[in-house]
């Protein structure tokens, strides 16, 4: 369900279509519960999510129940989400684009940065909005 509401959104603003987002738009993603409202939801929390077709800002509200006792990565992964870490996730990955650029790289050998480039040019052609930061520049230091 997630990977169809990670399509670009174009709105008409009264002129011409604009780009849009499904979280300027208000879209709340409830986990915890398979889409209904949890009794006890967390207050929404901004992640971007890494998908093929590129990067998208996605509000999630987690669930806090005591049935629901699931850990916040937990929820993610059950939505086919993977976290970047495990504690304050700000960063998600689709398993569609994990799978994707596993393919890539044991067939193509297409390296890290290269996956990483085309997905944000499938998000942003024209570099208008500021790149995400993927990596810390102490890593590619030899």
């Amino acid at each position: 369900m997630l990977l169809i509401l990670l399509k670009q959104q174009k709105l008409w603003n009264g002129n011409f279509f604009e780009k849009s987002s499904l979280h300027a738009v208000g879209l709340v993603v409830k986990l915890g519960h398979d889409g209904r409202q949890c009794v006890v939801p967390s207050p929404p929390q901004t992640v971007q999510v890494f998908d093929i077709t590129g990067v998208h800002k996605v509000l999630i509200e987690y669930c806090n129940c005591q049935s629901q006792s699931t850990l916040r990565f937990v929820q993610l992964l059950h939505c086919q989400l993977f976290p970047s870490t495990i504690k304050r996730i700000k960063t998600a990955y689709t398993f569609e684009m994990l799978n994707t650029f596993q393919e890539l790289s044991l067939q193509g050998k297409t390296m890290i940065y290269d996956f990483y480039h085309t997905i944000l040019n499938c998000s942003d052609p024209l570099h208008l909005e500021k790149c995400p930061v993927f990596y810390s520049s102490r890593l590619c230091s030899v």
